[in-house]
């Protein structure tokens, strides 16, 4: 860490190395200054890898999110963003509870060049499959269930590119540079503080509120 980082940007270098990952392993004819892009979950990696396309030049960025106050607080962090409450799925049809939704949002099929699903739920999986563009990419990030159900037909009929992503790989360096040149904003991801003797209620508070997008303990 260089001396003009803060400890508190330092305890978010790790999930900010994640999104560099991701971005890096998104193929650069897909992620330009004309690209259009997804980012599914407006938490900390969602967050984090849409500030991290978007100092790569990318300008047309959605986030989504199942909770208006996340994305009410995206829309703040990244101004200039947009922003589209999904509603919870009410039933098991995950597939075309997806296909409902792509409809509803009146996405183009050949508008999206890359989605980064950042939740791991399975609706939010199909849903990606639904919204990028015949040929587009599909991220992997947020982790959920082992085995889901997967559009498959639509991802062979139209080339779909889907990668898997698991952490990170030699991105810190990266992750370190963009944070300390203030190309990623990193202290306003920290909505909450605690002193190490709260430590207890510091995750009450996170297992109890979705207002929480990350918590600092510090001495």
């Amino acid at each position: 860490m260089p001396d003009c980082m803060t400890y508190e940007q330092g305890a978010l270098i790790e999930p900010l190395t994640v999104a560099v990952h991701v971005v890096k392993r998104t193929p650069v004819v897909e992620l330009g200054s004309s690209s259009s892009i997804i980012a599914i979950g407006a938490g900390p990696i969602g967050l984090f890898v849409a500030a991290v396309a978007h100092a790569r030049g990318v300008s047309d960025c959605l986030v989504m999110d199942i909770d208006q106050t996340r994305l009410d607080f995206a829309q703040q962090y990244l101004p200039g963003i947009k922003t589209e409450l999904l509603p919870m799925p009410m039933h098991l049809l995950q597939v075309a509870w997806a296909e409902q939704q792509a409809v509803l949002l009146q996405l183009s099929a050949d508008a999206i060049d890359v989605v980064f699903e950042c939740t791991g739920a399975e609706t939010s999986i199909c849903l990606a499959m639904h919204t990028v563009r015949r040929g587009g990419v599909v991220m992997l990030i947020g982790m959920g269930m082992v085995q889901c159900v997967m559009p498959i037909d639509l991802i062979s009929t139209r080339e779909i590119d889907d990668r898997g992503n698991f952490r990170y790989a030699q991105a810190h360096e990266e992750a370190i540079a963009l944070a300390a040149h203030g190309y990623v904003s990193m202290e306003e991801l920290v909505t909450h503080r605690f002193s190490l003797s709260q430590t207890v209620d510091a995750f009450e508070q996170a297992q109890q509120s979705s207002h929480v997008i990350k918590i600092h303990i510090a001495c």
